[in-house]
C-alpha cells in the first residue's frame, strides 16, 4: 500500500461525513472518558532500539496486521469479554469468545468474560508523563510502542459494587453494568460496610477513605467523591461486552516513522468499513481524522460546547 496522507482520505470523504464525524468531537483527557486497551505490543525488545534491522521491521509489520485485524473485528462486533484466564496470562483474546459469549447468552448462565478498561480521573497514574493525556500515559498504552483504545460511552452501563473477578456474572441480574476490579477497593468497601452496612457511594465516610497498597499508602480506594478509585492496572470491568453502538472514537498509539500516514489511513479504512463514523486520536489528544484538529483547538471546542448547552 501506497504512503497516503491524511489528507488524501480527507478528499475521499463525502463533506457529509466529515461534518457528521467532527460533530463526535470530544476531548479525550475529560474526567469520565471510559475506554479499553487493545493488546498492543512493543518493537523494542527485538533488537537495539537504534537499530533498524529488517528482521525488526518484518516482526513489527506481523504484529500490526494482527492489531489491525483485531481492531476490524472490534469495530464490527464491538467489544466483547475476555475471559478471565485469558486476562492473568495475557493470552489475549482467543478465537472462541464470541462463540462462548452466545451460547452462554443464549441459554442465560453466569459468565467471566469481562471488558477491562478504564475511565479517565477514576484513578491514578505512575509519575511518568509521556503524553498530554491520561490516556497516552495509561499503563497499557505507554508501555507499548504500537496500540489502539477503544473510547466509549460508559453512561450505557450503571455502576455498581466493586467485586472480585473471579466471581461470575449472571446475563439475567449483572448484564450492562460495571465494577472497580481492585482487590484494595474491594477490601475497603468490606471493611466499610461492618461499621455502616447500608453504605452507599458518595458517602462521606467513603471521600478519601481506605488506602491502595500499590501506591505505597499514598493513594485512596475511594476518591474525593466517595467513588471507587482502583489502581489504573486492575481499572474497571464491564459486563458482559461494550456495543459498538456506544463507541466514540479511537486512539491510536503508532511511531512516527516513515510507515506513520500509511498505518493512520489503515486504522481510517477499518471505521470507514464499520460505517460508524467515529473520529481517530493520537495519544496527545489531537485529531487525526477525518480532519486534524490540535488537542487545544479541542479543549476550546469542548468549552464553547458545554457553554451552549447550559
Amino acid at each position: 500500500m501506497e504512503n497516503i496522507n491524511p489528507e488524501k482520505i480527507q478528499k475521499e470523504l463525502s463533506p457529509e461525513t466529515v461534518e457528521k464525524t467532527m460533530r463526535k468531537i470530544i476531548d479525550i483527557d475529560a474526567k469520565g472518558t471510559a475506554y479499553s486497551s487493545i493488546v498492543g505490543f512493543s518493537n523494542r525488545g527485538f533488537h537495539d532500539p537504534s537499530e533498524e534491522s529488517a528482521e525488526k521491521k518484518e516482526k513489527a509489520e506481523k504484529y500490526w496486521k494482527e492489531l489491525i485485524e483485531k481492531i476490524q473485528k472490534i469495530l464490527s462486533n464491538g467489544l466483547i469479554g475476555v475471559p478471565t484466564q485469558d486476562t492473568i496470562e495475557r493470552k489475549g483474546a482467543s478465537k472462541d469468545i464470541k462463540e462462548k459469549y452466545l451460547e452462554s447468552l443464549k441459554q442465560h448462565k453466569i459468565s467471566n468474560q469481562f471488558v477491562f478498561s478504564n475511565i479517565v480521573g477514576r484513578s491514578e497514574q505512575e509519575e511518568d508523563k509521556i503524553s498530554l493525556t491520561k490516556i497516552g500515559n495509561s499503563c497499557w498504552l505507554s508501555i507499548s510502542d504500537f496500540n489502539i483504545a477503544v473510547i466509549f460511552d460508559k453512561d450505557f452501563f450503571k455502576e455498581d459494587e466493586p467485586k472480585d473477578k473471579n466471581l461470575k456474572r449472571s446475563f439475567l441480574h449483572d448484564k450492562w453494568k460495571f465494577n472497580a476490579d481492585d482487590p484494595d477497593v474491594i477490601d475497603t468497601l468490606e471493611k466499610a460496610k461492618k461499621l455502616k452496612p447500608y453504605i452507599k457511594y458518595g458517602d462521606e465516610m467513603l471521600k478519601n477513605y481506605g488506602k491502595n497498597a500499590k501506591y505505597d499508602g499514598k493513594g485512596k480506594a475511594f476518591d474525593e467523591n466517595g467513588m471507587p478509585h482502583p489502581y489504573e492496572e486492575f481499572g474497571f470491568v464491564f459486563f458482559p461486552r461494550v456495543p459498538k453502538r456506544t463507541f466514540q472514537g479511537l486512539v491510536v498509539k503508532i511511531p512516527k516513522d516513515e510507515l506513520y500516514n500509511q498505518r493512520i489511513q489503515e486504522v481510517a479504512d477499518a471505521v470507514l468499513e464499520s460505517n460508524l463514523q467515529i473520529p481517530i486520536y493520537d495519544t496527545d489528544g489531537n485529531v487525526l481524522w477525518p480532519q486534524k484538529m490540535s488537542f487545544e483547538e479541542v479543549k476550546k471546542l469542548a468549552v464553547k460546547t458545554k457553554q451552549e448547552s447550559e
